[in-house]
This record gives C-alpha cells, sequence and structure tokens, in this order.
C-alpha cells in the first residue's frame, strides 16, 4: 500500500519512488510566498495614490518583500549548488560514472538566469521605490517595475518547481548507481 505522498513523489509512469527532498519543496515555497508577498506589496503600493496614508504600510511590506525574495533567490540557486557539490562527491567517492556530476550543469544553466534576472529586477523595484519617495522617480515606473518582477517571479518559480523535479530524479540515479556500484564490490 502507498500513500498519498508516495504516490505523489512517483515519476511519471516509471513507478519508481523518488526521494523525498523536504528542503527542495520549501525552496518551493519560499520562493511562492515571496512572490504572494511582493504582489501584496504591489496591491497596497496600487492605493497610495488614492490614499496616501497607505505609504507607511507598503514601504514596509515592500522592503520585507524584497529582502525575503532575495533570501529565497539565492536559497533556491545554493540548493542547486550544494546538490551538485553532493553529486561530485559520490562521482569521485562512490566510482560512479562522472555523466551525474555532468548532468548538473544543464539544471544550474536552466534556472540561475531566471533566479538572477528576479534578483536584478527585485532590486531595481526596490531603488525605485526609495527614489519615488524622494521624489526622484515617478511612482508609474516603479509600478511597471513591480509589475516585470512579479511576471519574472512567476516564470522563476515554475522554473524552480521543474528543475528541481529534475533534480529529484537526478539524485534518484545516482543513489541507484550507488547502490549498484555497492552490490558489485
Amino acid at each position: 500500500m502507498t500513500t498519498p505522498a508516495a504516490e505523489e513523489n512517483r515519476e511519471g509512469g516509471a513507478g519508481r519512488e523518488l526521494p523525498v527532498t523536504r528542503i527542495a519543496t520549501l525552496f518551493v515555497r519560499l520562493n511562492t510566498f515571496a512572490a504572494l508577498l511582493t504582489a501584496g506589496a504591489a496591491l497596497i503600493g496600487s492605493t497610495v495614490p488614492v490614499f496616501p496614508a497607505m505609504l507607511y504600510y507598503h514601504i514596509p511590506a515592500g522592503l520585507i518583500a524584497a529582502v525575503f525574495g532575495l533570501f529565497s533567490l539565492v536559497a533556491a540557486m545554493f540548493y542547486l549548488v550544494v546538490t551538485g557539490a553532493g553529486i561530485k562527491e559520490a562521482v569521485v567517492g562512490k566510482g560512479i560514472a562522472r555523466e551525474y556530476f555532468l548532468r548538473t550543469k544543464p539544471l544550474k544553466k536552466t534556472l540561475f538566469p531566471f533566479c538572477m534576472t528576479t534578483i536584478a529586477l527585485l532590486i531595481a523595484m526596490t531603488v525605485l521605490g526609495g527614489a519615488v519617495h524622494v521624489g526622484k522617480v515617478d511612482w508609474k515606473v516603479h509600478l511597471f517595475f513591480a509589475l516585470m518582477t512579479l511576471a519574472s517571479y512567476y516564470y522563476t518559480v515554475r522554473k524552480i518547481k521543474d528543475v528541481f523535479q529534475k533534480d529529484r530524479e537526478l539524485i534518484a540515479d545516482v543513489l541507484d548507481a550507488i547502490d549498484a556500484a555497492s552490490a558489485s564490490q
């Protein structure tokens, strides 16, 4: 009998259980939450032209969303670096094929540009928010960057989910290879 969680962890059609990587799930959820915080700050900010007192809620909400978003995106990238290092260690220490380590690079090449674009937009949006506050930039420019950041965040979170799924499959392949190498010794 399989549990719903185990059933959810099956690779499409193969019937193989993928390893549960709670930290990867955490990073997906953190980035989703950070995107929602950014959307919330944008919604509060959209009321500022009509209700100027909302600025005092928008500023801390925007700063918290930006800092949380930066942390979450860097953590997602760091996760791939760490799993890649673990796979490299398994290749060297357990004598499995180098091909497993080489499969980590396309995952990073796929995800890192999305994360870096969203990080750059988060920083630009925050700086432009400060510029609006001191009267150097029109609020519509800040709003434009907020919308661009939200769109970028949407695609980045989707890409994080896809890449982390492929990473789980790679980890499962590495574990199978380690088991096979151990059995043959």
